[in-house]
């Protein structure tokens, strides 16, 4: 199933839309997001792309110093952009501790898509709107493309680091650098207390993450739609 998409000139402005968008209501398994001013409501993913975020969630903790992450996985983020709900995100310890269902992305280490129907969504307008919100790491599993693409050093929104590897390849994840620039956030989307206390000392994400485990899963999947 393919994503469905209502885009903003169904409403009469942003506050409206985002009014529209807060009210919806998903079927169990399906999630909405709001997305460069469409709303995007996207169906439950198929097993493949779940196997995938379970074992690359199960290594990057693996290979993290012990109490140092958590992972959260269909987290609401607040971002300059919308609000996106990564398939994964990996955070400091204690980051979401108290958190709305959505949330600012502070103290968030890596937001990880595995793609499904709209790539476009995963490839280029997630690939900016996480950049803008300075989160330091994106991981992409481009299953279309038979490749893991990390992406790193958000500035201006932008990541001005992009490394691909053919999935089955070793990748390794670096210490996360913060965003270069401040992200602004409209005010439409600005709606939770400014104030909170999130550690900022750095934290090295993993030593060395492989994704080998993943070429297993992935190859079945080349000839149809991903």
């Amino acid at each position: 199933m393919s994503a469905l998409t209502h885009d903003v000139a169904d409403f009469p402005g942003e506050c409206e839309l985002l009014d529209a968008f807060l009210a919806l209501e998903t079927p169990p398994g399906f999630k909405a997001e709001l997305i460069e001013g469409k709303i995007v409501v996207t169906p439950p993913p198929d097993g493949e792309h779940e196997t995938a975020i379970g074992r690359i969630a199960f290594q990057v903790a693996g290979n993290s110093p012990k109490g140092t992450v958590d992972f959260a996985p269909t987290k609401g983020l607040i971002v300059p952009a919308g609000r996106y709900i990564p398939d994964g995100t990996f955070t400091k310890r204690g980051a979401f501790s108290g958190a709305d269902s959505w949330w600012r992305p502070e103290g968030v280490l890596m937001v990880l898509e595995v793609t499904s129907s709209r790539l476009r969504k995963d490839r280029e307008e997630k690939r900016t709107g996480y950049a803008a919100a300075g989160i330091p790491l994106y991981l992409l599993v481009d299953r279309k493309a038979d490749q893991v693409i990390l992406h790193s050093e958000p500035e201006d929104g932008e990541y001005l680091s992009i490394v691909p590897v053919k999935i089955g390849d070793p990748l390794d994840l670096p210490a996360p650098s913060p965003s270069r620039s401040t992200p602004a956030t409209s005010s439409e989307t600005d709606t939770r207390p400014a104030s909170r206390d999130v550690p900022t000392h750095s934290v090295n994400l993993c030593k060395t993450a492989s994704v080998s485990s993943l070429s297993l899963i992935i190859s079945s999947r080349r000839a149809g739609p991903q």
